[in-house]
């Protein structure tokens, strides 16, 4: 059953479609994921830590830079409730 939700993220709200709850076992770090922004445009993003209930994502180019710079990426924080994997990824 999906929902509507809002999200507060640095300053900006994020809607998000509320798909079932997940179990962070079905979610890896480096896999893709899919949130919607407050324009209802579906995001893909890389799933860079899960911690507890909360999802870390970034964009794939921020990701990828950041293993070939060995930096940290910029993250997003999303309660992993907001987020569903991308299959076949």
């Amino acid at each position: 059953m999906k929902s509507s939700g809002r999200t507060k993220v640095e300053g900006y709200f994020y809607n998000v479609l509320h798909f079932r709850p997940m179990d962070a076992n079905e979610l890896k770090a480096g896999q893709l994921v899919e949130v919607t922004d407050f324009e209802g445009r579906k995001l893909v993003r890389k799933a860079v830590e899960i911690l507890g209930e909360t999802v870390y994502i970034c964009s794939q180019e921020e990701f990828k830079l950041s293993l070939t710079q060995n930096k940290e990426p910029i993250c997003v924080g999303f309660n992993i409730e907001f987020v569903r994997p991308c299959h076949g990824t």
